[in-house]
């Protein structure tokens, strides 16, 4: 994701395993998931956020990501 210089920005922490499979990475700017199932994915802003705020209730009822959260150019 172009590292320092892209979306996310610089990885703020190492990765956190997931119960059940999996891991996370925070990023200045967002998460990246990751398992064998779903591929990484990164979520940010308010899909993100709210993601986030779900906590384990996200990864129970909605799973992990399937897709990136993507923004129209004109709201990044």
């Amino acid at each position: 994701m172009d590292g320092a210089d892209g979306e996310l920005g610089l990885a703020t922490a190492s990765e956190t395993p997931l119960t059940g499979g999996g891991v996370w990475q925070q990023f200045q700017h967002g998460r990246i998931y990751w398992s064998q199932a779903t591929g990484a994915h990164a979520i940010k802003g308010g899909i993100g956020d709210t993601y986030v705020a779900l906590g384990d209730a996200a990864l129970t009822k909605l799973g992990l990501p399937t897709y990136d959260s993507v923004c129209p150019p004109t709201m990044r």
